[in-house]
């Protein structure tokens, strides 16, 4: 796991990027000729796939850059979150720095902490929320403070971050950008939640209002949904849950929320434990092949570190010293363990493409 950055180094960030007057700045900031620039903003290369969602027999779309213009979105999203970190808004808790010692930790977690003790809770998701913001819109937040770009720098780095027109889902940043073109949302529906004395937080598209008094109801999805159109954005009307007080398991990006603490659902537990035992699976299978056990095996890896992330975000949400965390890392630790006795296998019998996993632990939806 990459070691956190400081809080001097955020700000050290921040500035040099904000100290950047146009394109040839940039270049030399990220040491890319600015020749190369100006190529990838124009003709932007990516791979496209799809991946299932939840739902049988949908799919969700995925754009993904290639090489040369991810290193590059790569530089750009970690100076565009050093800068944002120091002007992020209250609501926003999704895909953000977190620096080492954050007096204020935005995650999954933490979202849902802000819902606790909820009577009502209503949780509402923007339909495609990445491609309903378009290319003269990320041109025109690179206009604006803070960052006050030149029109042709702010032309070329829209080039670079969107792809047919609007913000693509696989970009690295996608995410940061969406949370600096929704600050002015923030602060709207901020605004909506405390006049009702209502707690509003945002993670990426997900929208989650809850309260203590008085009642959320069903007309109230109707003006939010006002508020979003203000934004030129739209609400997703098929995922809009609503519970009221009497409503076991109040549900926030997969979290239950209770009166006190934040549990785990059995949804994601049952996702833990699938994951352990496709771990299990391919580790016995790596060792049983002679030449598994002596070559690299990437993508064993990369399974270990997907299911690792598991682990670790249950315990971060399981009370400490809970038995189910001490249970769930002795079973990675098994997971991970080669089997007793060696036998003959084939890889080609095992299709390992069965046993990927991805899910990310801080994605949860």
């Amino acid at each position: 796991m990459a070691k956190k950055v400081s809080i001097y180094e955020l700000r050290r960030r921040a500035n040099s990027f904000l100290a950047c007057k146009g394109t040839l700045d940039l270049a030399r900031h990220w040491r890319v000729d600015n020749v190369r620039l100006a190529v990838l903003a124009i003709e932007p290369e990516y791979r496209e796939f799809r991946i299932p969602k939840k739902k049988p027999g949908t799919f969700r779309e995925i754009e993904d850059p290639r090489p040369k213009l991810k290193a590059i979105l790569r530089k750009l999203n970690r100076d565009l979150q050093a800068v944002y970190y120091f002007q992020r808004s209250p609501a926003a808790y999704g895909f953000l720095t977190s620096p080492a010692r954050d007096p204020d930790p935005r995650n999954i977690l933490t979202n849902a902490q802000q819902h606790l003790g909820a009577k009502w809770l209503m949780n509402v998701d923007m339909r495609d929320f990445f491609h309903q913001i378009e290319t003269h819109e990320v041109a025109e937040l690179f206009r604006q403070p803070p960052f006050s770009f030149p029109k042709a720098t702010a032309k070329l780095l829209a080039g670079l971050t969107t792809y047919k027109g609007r913000l693509p889902m696989g970009a690295p940043t996608s995410p940061i950008l969406s949370n600096w073109y929704a600050i002015p949302l923030d602060k709207t529906l901020t605004e909506f939640a405390r006049q009702r004395e209502w707690t509003y937080t945002r993670y990426a598209d997900d929208i989650t209002f809850s309260s203590k008094t008085s009642p959320i109801k069903f007309e109230d999805v109707g003006r939010v949904n006002v508020l979003v159109r203000g934004r030129e954005l739209e609400l997703n009307h098929n995922k809009t849950v609503i519970y009221p007080p009497d409503a076991p398991g109040k549900e926030v990006t997969g979290l239950i929320v209770g009166a006190e603490q934040v549990q785990l659902s059995s949804e994601f537990l049952a996702k833990v434990k699938d994951g352990l035992r496709r771990l299990n699976d391919v580790v016995d299978t790596k060792y049983l092949m002679p030449s598994g056990r002596l070559a690299k095996t990437p993508w064993v890896e990369e399974i270990a570190q997907q299911v690792r992330g598991l682990v670790s975000f249950a315990q971060k949400v399981l009370p400490p010293a809970d038995p189910l965390g001490m249970e769930l890392e002795e079973a990675y630790a098994t997971a991970l363990a080669p089997p007793q006795n060696y036998g003959p296998v084939s890889w080609l019998e095992f299709g390992y493409l069965d046993f990927r996993i991805d899910t990310n632990p801080d994605q949860i939806k």
